[in-house]
This record gives C-alpha cells, structure tokens and sequence, in this order.
C-alpha cells in the first residue's frame, strides 16, 4: 500500500490536489481491511521488503504488529528466543548476512 500510494505520488507530479482523491481511496481499504498486526508483521518478515533500504517502511505500527504477534503465547510460546532471531534478521546478521541469503530475498517467494 505504501509503495503504491507513493507511486500515485510520483505519478501526479506530488500535486496534492490531483493525486489525494486516490491516495484517500487506498488509505481508508487500508484503515479498515488490512492494517492488522499479521499483516505488519508479513511485511516486516518478507525478506524482500525487510532488505530493501531505500523502500522499506520505517513506521512503528510495522513493529509494533509484529511484537503483537510474538507477544500472543498460543502463536509463540519462546517469544525472547523469537525476538532475539528477529534482530538478527532485521540486521542481516549471521546466515541472515551471507551474500547467498541477501541474493535470494529478491528472487525467492516468501513461501519457499
């Protein structure tokens, strides 16, 4: 949703006016259907989004979902454990930070 409402952005020349009937439309969806802590926590899991810089969306609430997340017992019962090995993912440590592993977060889908 980022990515397209700053392409819409772009595309009108970041004219407010032209561009904030469309960019409105996305961000209500958003609000409503999909701004739930799962659905921040894939984002910020998916090594695609997760090691793309330039991109990647900064906003607390992406984190905050994902603490949410790890938080709930019933999902995960060793959440230091967990949130230990999100560090060293987000930081692209250890296996994270082999060339092998970075080269294959733009190729491979997440499910694989």
């Amino acid at each position: 949703m980022y990515k397209a409402r700053k392409a819409i952005k772009l595309m009108f020349r970041n004219a407010k006016r032209m561009y904030k009937p469309y960019t409105s439309i996305i961000k209500r969806r958003w609000d409503r259907q999909l701004r739930q802590g799962i659905h921040c926590a894939a984002y910020f899991l998916n090594p695609h989004f997760q090691y793309d810089k330039e991109n990647f969306c900064q906003k607390a609430e992406v984190m905050q979902g994902l603490i949410e997340l790890i938080g709930n017992k019933d999902i995960c019962p060793k959440s230091t454990a967990t949130m230990n090995e999100v560090r060293l993912f987000r930081d692209s440590l250890e296996s994270f930070g082999k060339p092998i592993a970075l080269t294959m977060a733009k190729e491979m889908q997440p499910g694989k």
